[in-house]
């Protein structure tokens, strides 16, 4: 093909279970896609560190090299590429491409940015009617290039993230636990000026402009704050602020929440939902010390405060036991974990700046080439 078309996905590329090379297989315990697996890994290889195991009560298919992965409904918000052969929960819609026509990592991308710009829930019809712009194969394999080197930085940029929290646990271990197994237990109410559980936020009585933290914490933390658009307050109470080195702590944390203690480094104040708590430290401790233990040593606050009031969870975090260590290890810990904050955050920054380069580059291609076929 050496001109430009514009087509429906289903004139180019076989969707469903029609491309499978095996269909309705049940397994126990082997690795397997599924719907999170999208989420985490878009392109999936033989380095993909895949921990998904299938569940003997689901059906699988298999799906050659090449093959586009699409969740839809509910799950819309995956898209992956199998480089390998793999087997696919059921669920997963698989599409194959003729070749012929479009180059399967090119066919990815497009897709890509459709979801990026299409947030609604996809559905099998939807797909199969979406129009293709499809360059001759030489501009496709540039674009791939150029999209494959976009999606390398970002990688680098997720993985030094990866090794700059990992290494803050390890000095954890190194630095801070083993020193504690001769300090005495003292408790957390001795060590914080204000312990406040967050309130149901009221957005009328609040000034428009003022953030809102509510909802489970997420890797980008600042995805969890909200900003008031329309409020009508001239005051700030009856909510819970937050201010400035507040610990922030997810009070229904449990193994799978992704870090459920935060240190407040803004410097609006924040009003925070009854999902948080708010604990603010005295002078004499350590912030990121103090976050790094209470995550480490009570993650799963889920069960600690479990049908409890607010006096009696005020109760429990006062008397909750503590060690703290020395103060020059407590410093040493800080200054570790403050360069460690930075290498994240410029890393996220990083991330982001290819991400709206991805984004912008499909939107004036795309856009510019279907109105000049138009």
């Amino acid at each position: 093909m050496e001109y430009w078309q514009q087509v429906p996905l289903q004139d180019i590329a076989k969707i469903g279970i029609k491309c499978s090379l095996s269909r309705n297989e049940y397994f126990e315990k082997i690795q397997v896609v599924n719907h999170r697996t999208l989420s985490k890994y878009p392109v999936i290889s033989s380095e993909s560190q895949i921990n998904e195991k299938s569940d003997p009560q689901k059906q699988y298919n298999l799906y050659p090299s090449g093959t586009i992965l699409v969740s839809l409904g509910r799950f819309s918000h995956g898209i992956g590429l199998l480089e390998i052969e793999a087997y696919v929960e059921k669920s997963v819609c698989a599409v194959y491409v003729n070749s012929e026509y479009v180059l399967p990592e090119y066919l990815f991308h497009v897709l890509r940015w459709h979801q990026m710009k299409h947030k609604e829930r996809w559905n099998q019809r939807w797909l199969s009617n979406l129009i293709i712009t499809l360059p001759p194969k030489m501009k496709q394999k540039y674009i791939i290039n150029l999209m494959s080197k976009i999606d390398s930085i970002k990688r680098k940029h997720e993985n030094l993230i990866l090794l700059a929290s990992q290494y803050t646990l390890a000095q954890y271990g190194e630095i801070i636990e083993k020193g504690l197994h001769s300090e005495p237990i003292s408790t957390l109410g001795q060590f914080v000026e204000k312990i406040e559980i967050g309130r149901k936020v009221q957005p009328n009585l609040l000034q428009s402009g003022t953030f809102v933290l509510k909802g489970k914490p997420k890797k980008y933390f600042e995805n969890c704050l909200l900003e008031v658009k329309q409020g009508n307050g001239g005051s700030l109470y009856p909510n819970v602020i937050a201010h400035k080195d507040d610990l922030l702590w997810y009070r229904y944390s449990d193994e799978q929440t992704f870090k459920p203690v935060r240190i407040h480094r803004w410097e609006m104040p924040v009003a925070i939902s009854n999902e948080w708590i708010r604990l603010k430290p005295l002078q004499k401790i350590s912030n990121e010390f103090l976050a790094k233990y209470l995550e480490v040593n009570y993650h799963h606050s889920k069960f600690i405060f479990q049908n409890k009031s607010r006096k009696e969870i005020i109760d429990i975090l006062s008397d909750l036991s503590i060690k703290i260590p020395s103060i020059q290890n407590q410093q040493i810990f800080s200054s570790i974990t403050v360069k460690a904050s930075k290498i994240i955050a410029d890393s996220r920054i990083a991330i982001e700046k290819m991400q709206l380069l991805y984004e912008t580059y499909f939107d004036e291609f795309l856009v510019r080439e279907a109105l000049r076929m138009e």
